[in-house]
């Protein structure tokens, strides 16, 4: 009669249970880190976009200088031509086009995020 009684009962042993939470911890354990290289990964990425976009705007402002668009002398160039800061390259540089006219020219449309430092923060330049 015991038999008869422990068939109609449904349900789940305590070691069917701790069997499940084993299997889904071990699950987790091992997606975690594939979780954080994705993530570290998409911020490399990141970072080599913003990398790309800040060397171009380096490489038109300095050949801006070299075509004699602007002088060494404005404000926020060096003596060789480059930027002596980030925001030089966003503030931008009155430009003297071919016919002689001038413009202010932007070379970043904003300071480039650090990916790694998280909300947002800005590369420091310095």
């Amino acid at each position: 009669m015991t038999t008869d009684r422990r068939k109609s009962q449904t349900g789940s042993t305590l070691v069917e249970l701790l069997v499940v939470m084993v299997i889904l911890s071990v699950l987790a354990a091992t997606a975690i880190p594939f979780a954080q290289t994705a993530s570290q990964r998409r911020a490399e990425i990141a970072l080599q976009d913003t990398l790309r976009v800040t060397r171009q705007g380096i490489d038109a402002f300095h050949a801006d200088w070299v075509a004699g668009r602007f002088s060494a002398s404005d404000r926020g160039v060096s003596d060789n031509g480059y930027p002596v800061t980030l925001e030089a390259l966003v503030a931008g540089m009155k430009v003297t086009d071919a016919e002689g006219g001038t413009s202010l020219r932007r070379y970043l449309r904003r300071l480039p995020e650090n990916p790694f430092a998280g909300s947002g923060a800005p590369i420091d330049a310095h």
